[in-house]
């Protein structure tokens, strides 16, 4: 069993920090110990043990600092001292604005979706294919789920963990039948855009015709798609890897076949991947 607690004080109650505590989620990566304050990385150990030594390890150096005087060196000695304890606490401040790898990656990743979707408007493909839209919609998915998904302090609950524990095993279902039917559905296109036949009608094969190059690229960027979305459901059922199933499930959106119902459906696999990020395993 993993232990979570405050290098400063040894206090197991730290969490992500949020609004309140000063920390902005999504966009800082300060966990806050509830009874010290303290404002950066928490460390793991792998047993009781590990802890309890740690514990006993700090109670040592505060016993031993209570016992220092200083009073006794010289005027240059302090001013040593007090230049050291600037330095670490520079280095201290520096290390905690320099971790950028969040618990809660998820209004971050929607920022930058929401951005990606304002610039593809300059492109002729993203507004010819309808991706500016369903980008920026992810956007704001992630966004809004960043913000009032639950919390590590929330998820400590067994509770709440077993309640949730079944939504990423969805997520990964509907994504990999979504990238299953989309696959099948492009790979069948691709083969009638490589050389269309009387299996579509006339009108379609003259379309196909006309636009074979074009047709041809896009369709085989929806195949890369489909197998995209269909690792990401991969990872998202053994709830592993996930960077990869968040991923997964961007992909998934831009599968537009037919008539947007796989965009939705992977929309529906984002929401639930994004919101159970804590139960993955990395």
């Amino acid at each position: 069993m993993q232990i979570t607690a405050c290098p400063k004080c040894g206090s197991r109650n730290i969490f992500q920090g949020r609004l309140k505590d000063g920390v902005l989620t999504g966009y800082t990566s300060r966990d806050v110990c509830r009874d010290c304050g303290y404002r950066g990385s928490p460390i793991i150990f792998d047993s009781e043990n590990e802890y309890i030594k740690f514990v006993k390890e700090l109670k040592k150096e505060e016993s031993s600092d209570e016992s220092v005087d200083i009073s006794d060196y010289s005027v240059k000695d302090k001013q040593v001292l007090e230049d050291l304890k600037d330095i670490s606490d520079e280095l201290d401040d520096f290390k905690e604005k320099d971790s950028v790898l969040l618990k809660n990656p998820c209004s971050s990743l929607g920022f930058a979706l929401f951005i990606a979707g304002v610039l593809s408007t300059a492109g002729t493909v993203g507004r010819l294919f309808g991706f500016t839209g369903i980008l920026v919609i992810a956007g704001i998915i992630l966004i809004i789920v960043g913000v009032v998904g639950p919390k590590e302090e929330e998820l400590q609950k067994k509770a709440m963990r077993n309640r949730m524990k079944s939504l990423p095993f969805i997520a990964g279902v509907l994504l990999i039948l979504d990238g299953l039917f989309g696959g099948f559905i492009y790979l069948f296109l691709l083969f009638e855009a490589i050389n269309p036949s009387i299996v579509v009608p006339n009108d379609l094969a003259l379309i196909f015709m006309d636009y074979q190059g074009y047709l041809i690229l896009f369709f085989s960027i929806e195949i890369v798609f489909c197998v995209f979305c269909l690792i990401g459901g991969i990872f998202s059922l053994v709830r592993k890897k996930w960077g990869f199933a968040i991923l997964g499930a961007i992909f998934g959106t831009l599968v537009f076949v037919p008539f947007y119902v796989l965009t939705i459906v992977a929309m529906v696999g984002l929401i639930l991947i994004a919101y159970t990020r804590f139960l993955f395993v990395k």
